[in-house]
């Protein structure tokens, strides 16, 4: 997506994205909470190869981690607080 394109996108307000964001969080603690020791060592293939899912599970966990340190070092380059209160 070019700048032009992604400036005109019309977000939702801070408080829905919040809320958005901790829904989606608590929905992948429920699942992770759920899976059994059977399930966390079957293997399974995505883009990251074969791994067991507990694999995969961390993976995208530290993802997301390096994402939020992202956003967070674009918001200090523009001398907003890393964090959004």
């Amino acid at each position: 997506m070019d700048d032009r394109t992604a400036a005109g996108l019309r977000l939702p307000g801070k408080d829905v994205l919040l809320d958005y964001t901790r829904k989606v969080f608590a929905a992948a603690e429920r699942a992770v909470a759920a899976l059994t020791d059977e399930q966390l060592t079957t293997v399974m293939t995505n883009w990251a190869g074969d791994q067991p899912i507990a694999g995969h599970v961390v993976e995208y966990l530290a993802h997301t981690e390096w994402d939020i340190g992202q956003i967070a070092c674009l918001r200090r380059a523009q001398n907003l607080p890393r964090v959004i209160a």
